[in-house]
């Protein structure tokens, strides 16, 4: 394991290990995980308010899509 969070089986407790990513973050992330079905690309995120473009690329060592 390389010690990445996954995107598509993180619950909100795994999702804030993540610099960042508060319970209120975390919770709009599952929601949005479950509107949408199973993410392809970290990019999808920059569809959630609050999130941009500079945010995704600090989370891009330690998020993962699979």
């Amino acid at each position: 394991m390389d010690g990445k969070v996954n995107l598509n089986t993180a619950n909100e407790q795994q999702l804030q290990t993540v610099k960042g990513i508060g319970p209120q973050l975390a919770s709009k992330i599952i929601t949005f995980r479950n509107q949408t079905g199973k993410l392809t690309s970290l990019d999808q995120l920059d569809s959630i308010p609050g999130v941009g473009p500079k945010m995704l690329e600090k989370w891009r060592d330690s998020l993962v899509v699979r």
